[in-house]
């Protein structure tokens, strides 16, 4: 017996099934689009702080996903349901001021295009229970797709990648709400709609005038015997910082683990399906359902390798349910205030993510330092709000797929977009280069997390500069892999794919750094990561070999930190290994150490030369815009044969310093 796929055939299709097709297609698309603008708002804003060291002023944008507390006013919350598909167009009209050079331009053109972004997505929730239903999942979907998309860009947010992307996205989606339009004309061409209509003019009139009079209000936040609205609100907080933080990218799971985001990123998708398949089963609306999840939680937590990846697919598998059952409970009448805690817990655990790196930078800081794992715990935790009461409940393990027409658009997607992801990057072509040269061109670059000085992303341009300096090997700092605050993208995954070099970077996020990688277009024979004395900021040490022709070389990238005992204490823990190794060794990275320094002196003490140095003497070439020679390329056993600070331009707030030798 042969197995049928189903097909798509719209000719068979009614009316009204073909309505429900394109309700399904434009609201996945919408839900794509919510997500991009989410993950590139937090990036943005990040960003704004790093440019202005003003905090306050950077995460005040951020207070714009509070706009659906709005929603509590039952007259606007009428005016935007008739509304919705030109709330949505203008609000992604702003991205025509994101392709300004500005941060504080592109940071406003996000803030306003999340105003009615969220909104909207808010308001699905107080849909009746089908509407609702099928919004919940097209806003999964919506995230497949957006998975399936950053897999084929290597990471980059397809939205923002280019002006190309920004420009096209914008037609799409106007386009997409023109066909929502249209629905939403045919639905108001039904007489029981008219009259609700009417019904709702006088309802907005009548809101209106109490609004003036002070009569109605959002109501208050503090919940009534009986109420259940805050069991609501807590998790659907938890479970939209869980989804942005760990489920907005492919190889975010694997790079905590120490995998590579391709191909083991492909477990991940498949595990989201397959959770969405599940998502009607009465076995995962219970209590057991949510104990999955969190076991998950505690093996991502503190599992590493395949332990930690197969925590990370159970949370990914129970997330669909987890946002089905909670969206389902959501009271409309309590919206607003449910919108309101939900985003609160929301941002709390975003910014504490945030401020397990960069806690030195904000008051009483050290209570997030390094707690990724506590952090993500609370987030699991707190979701099972949502089954409080049905926690005893088990029910037999039974799969209830969804209509046929919405798994068949699943199938597809599925199928075809995995399919076309994992053709585009297996058909990407990597730069040749010949390892069999006799000199050997290395460079060390603090790339600035990402970000040029505009703020932008500068993958493109940072690959240009290796390309065009036939670069063999490569030390990167602040390559801040697969974080929020970076929008999630993997500048180590994007450039060793866009090279075709082998990559090692450590140590995982998870480990709360910014990370140091190494590329190279040689075998990476042995890695580790060293994580070094430190007061301050976590700084890291990798120690990796590699093999050259028929030579085993050492080669360690450094970062230190940015206060002198520190540094100190750092360059003590180095050179003790340095003493343990043979044969050629490079030491090169940003040492936040100045020529001459205790630090400097105590690394070139080990027997390694400046390499700089040692060609030209001196170091009138500096390295940061400050006019300081920081970063370095030491050397053992070896001859130096050219020595360069490259003049990158706005590219990154440091240059990179380049040397050939000859082994």
């Amino acid at each position: 017996m042969v197995m049928q796929m189903p097909v798509l055939d719209f000719s068979s299709l009614d009316a009204n099934t073909k309505k429900q097709y394109l309700m399904l297609g434009t609201t996945t698309w919408l839900s794509f689009i919510f997500w991009s603008f989410l993950v590139e708002l937090v990036s943005v804003i990040y960003f704004l702080n790093l440019a202005t060291l003003s905090i306050n002023e950077s995460i005040s944008f951020l207070f714009v996903l509070f706009i659906p507390i709005l929603l509590g006013l039952e007259s606007l919350s009428v005016k935007i349901r008739r509304y919705e598909p030109i709330l949505f167009a203008s609000s992604v009209l702003s991205l025509l001021f994101y392709l300004q050079d500005d941060v504080y331009l592109r940071a406003m053109a996000l803030t306003i295009g999340m105003t009615g972004i969220i909104l909207v997505i808010f308001l699905w929730f107080t849909l009746e229970e089908n509407e609702r239903d099928e919004r919940v999942f097209s806003l999964m979907i919506g995230l497949i797709l957006f998975l399936l998309i950053r897999l084929t860009t290597k990471t980059l947010n397809p939205v923002f990648r280019n002006q190309v992307g920004t420009l096209l996205s914008m037609f799409i989606t106007i386009a997409v709400l023109g066909i929502q339009w249209s629905l939403h004309s045919s639905r108001r061409e039904n007489e029981a709609f008219k009259r609700a209509i009417s019904d709702d003019d006088k309802l907005i009139k009548n809101s209106i005038g109490n609004l003036l009079k002070n009569d109605e209000k959002i109501p208050p936040f503090i919940p009534q015997k009986g109420e259940e609205w805050p069991f609501i609100a807590f998790p659907l907080g938890g479970i939209l910082f869980i989804t942005h933080w760990l489920f907005t990218s492919h190889g975010i799971i694997p790079r905590w683990n120490g995998l590579e985001p391709f191909p083991w990123g492909l477990l991940v998708i498949f595990s989201l399906v397959t959770g969405l398949l599940l998502v009607r089963s009465p076995f995962v609306k219970s209590g057991f359902w949510w104990m999955v999840s969190f076991v998950g939680a505690i093996l991502l937590a503190f599992g590493f390798g395949f332990t930690g990846l197969l925590g990370g697919l159970l949370i990914a598998v129970t997330l669909p349910s987890l946002w089905s059952s909670t969206i389902y409970k959501i009271q409309p009448s309590n919206i607003g205030r449910t919108a309101f805690i939900s985003i609160f817990i929301y941002l709390f655990l975003l910014l504490g993510s945030v401020f397990t790196v960069t806690y030195a930078y904000i008051p009483a800081g050290e209570i997030f330092r390094e707690n990724e794992e506590l952090i993500l715990l609370i987030a699991s935790f707190i979701t099972s709000f949502t089954f409080i009461r049905e926690m005893s409940i088990v029910p037999e393990f039974t799969v209830k797929l969804p209509p046929q027409n919405r798994l068949n658009v699943l199938i597809f997607l599925v199928i075809f977009g995995l399919t076309g992801a994992v053709g585009v990057r297996m058909g990407i072509e990597s730069l040749s280069s010949d390892v069999t040269a006799d000199t050997l061109t290395i460079m060390t670059w603090n790339i600035q997390q990402g970000f040029d000085a505009n703020g932008l992303v500068n993958f493109e341009e940072i690959a240009r500069v290796i390309k065009n300096e036939g670069i063999s090997i490569i030390g990167i700092q602040e390559s801040d892999t697969v974080r929020v605050s970076s929008g999630n993208r993997d500048i180590v995954e994007w450039l060793s794919t866009e090279l075709g070099m082998h990559n090692y970077y450590g140590p995982t996020p998870k480990e709360s750094t910014f990370g140091n990688a190494l590329l190279s277009f040689y075998p990476i024979l042995e890695a580790r990561s060293v994580i070094l004395p430190s007061k301050g900021e976590l700084a890291v040490l990798l120690v990796t070999k590699i093999q050259i022709k028929n030579v085993k070389v050492n080669v360690l990238v450094a970062h230190f930190g940015e206060t002198e005992e520190d540094r100190t204490a750092q360059a003590k823990a180095t050179t003790a290994i340095i003493h343990e190794l043979e044969g050629p060794t490079f030491l090169i990275g940003d040492f936040n150490s100045e020529p001459g320094s205790t630090q400097i002196s105590q690394i070139i003490a080990t027997g390694l030369v400046d390499s700089y140095y040692y060609l030209h003497g001196d170091h009138a070439a500096t390295t940061i815009s400050s006019g300081k020679t920081i970063d370095f390329i030491f050397s053992s056993n070896v001859t130096v044969l050219d020595a360069m600070v490259l003049d990158t331009g706005t590219i990154s707030d440091h240059k990179p310093v380049i040397v050939t030798f000859t082994i």
